[in-house]
Order: C-alpha cells, then sequence, then structure tokens
C-alpha cells in the first residue's frame, strides 16, 4: 500500500504504473512544526514511506535543514539508515561526518546507505572508517563468501570498495569490485555490474 500523501502512480501503459514522489514533482509540502508533531505518531511502515519520497525533494530549504536535523537526532537507527543519503545535502558538513560515523559503527545490519553517503560526502576523514569497514567485510568474505550467506554483505563491500576509490584513488578498491564483477555467482556479478555503474548521487 502507497501512502497517498508522499507518492504518486504515473502510468506507463494501459496496466502498469511507477510511483513517484510528490515532493519530486511540487505536490506537498510539511513544516518543521507538522514534522516535530506528527512524526513520532507515525507507523514504521509511513516512516519509510514518508523518508523514502522526501529523500528525492530536488531543492532544500532552511527549513528542510531544520527537519533533516531533527531525524538526525532520533535514537532509531533504521531512520538513520533512510536519512543517511540525504543528510549528505545539509550545509553542516561536519555535523553529517559524525552522523554517518556513528551510524556506521553503530546500526546494525547492512551498512550500504552510510557507506555510499560518505563517499558523496568527499571528506578525507572518512577514509579511516571506511577502511576500518572495508578491513572487516573482507574478513568475513574470506570466512565464506558464498552468496547464500546474503547478498548485503557483498553490496556492503562494493559500496565501501566504490566510496573508497572515489576519496583516495587507489586501485586496490578499484580491483575488489572487478573481482566481483567475475564472481561465481550470476547474483554477485549483477550486483557488482550494478553497483560499479551506479552514480552515487541517484
Amino acid at each position: 500500500m502507497v501512502s497517498k500523501r508522499w507518492w504518486t502512480i504515473e502510468k506507463i501503459g494501459p496496466l502498469n504504473g511507477v510511483r513517484v514522489s510528490c515532493f519530486l514533482k511540487g505536490g506537498v509540502s510539511i513544516s518543521f512544526p507538522q514534522i516535530i508533531n506528527e512524526f513520532p505518531a507515525w507507523s514504521d511502515r509511513e516512516k519509510r514511506e514518508f523518508l523514502g519520497a522526501y529523500s528525492l525533494k530536488p531543492e532544500l530549504t532552511e527549513e528542510d535543514e531544520r527537519i533533516i536535523e531533527f531525524l538526525m537526532d532520533s535514537r532509531d537507527t533504521s531512520i538513520w539508515k533512510r536519512l543517511a543519503i540525504l543528510s549528505t545535502r545539509h550545509p553542516d558538513k561536519e555535523r553529517v561526518l559524525d552522523f554517518l560515523v556513528g551510524g556506521l559503527r553503530t546500526c546494525p545490519g547492512s551498512k550500504a546507505n552510510f557507506l555510499v553517503a560518505l563517499g558523496l560526502l568527499n571528506d578525507p576523514r572518512a577514509v579511516q572508517p571506511l577502511r576500518e569497514v572495508y578491513a572487516e567485510l573482507k574478513r568475513a568474505l574470506a570466512d565464506d563468501a558464498s552468496p547464500e550467506a546474503g547478498l548485503a554483505r557483498f553490496n556492503d563491500i562494493l559500496c565501501c570498495s566504490k566510496s573508497l576509490h572515489m576519496l583516495t584513488g587507489d586501485s586496490e578498491y578499484k580491483r575488489q569490485m572487478d573481482d566481483l564483477l567475475h564472481h561465481r555467482s550470476e547474483r554477485v556479478r549483477k550486483l557488482a555490474h550494478f553497483v560499479s555503474t551506479r552514480d552515487l548521487r541517484e
């Protein structure tokens, strides 16, 4: 069920449609006081729907910056993950770096959004925490490099390698992506192709 408040469905044929963020189309707005009052009472699904649509807003205002700050102060790590890439558009890069590194080190599960966001932030101070995660992922893959262990691990090391290659130019990280382009698993190869050719800003 798609939230009609934040998303609209655009038809691309008689039977098919694609959902488009109402923020992208300019058909909706939300104020900082509204977020303060409404967001805590929303269900997890409602929060996901909002954050997915809101992250596609093309231009941010000062009020949007206050909303992002409010969301960064949340204690819900699932919100941090969905906010990570959007947070890189906030002007206080020091605060954003602290937020992303904190999320990278404390959030359970996949780190992909934080890894991508740290590449987008383009701050040399992100290199060390990224290298720490890269080393952990290399060890985990050395223990079990089968796709049955879950594609999230492969996605994480691909995103981490791509951000580190962007920030350092070190060919090691490019080789890591290239190696996975030739992995024995077709699913891993397809994932590696997607990540390696994708613009991080998308």
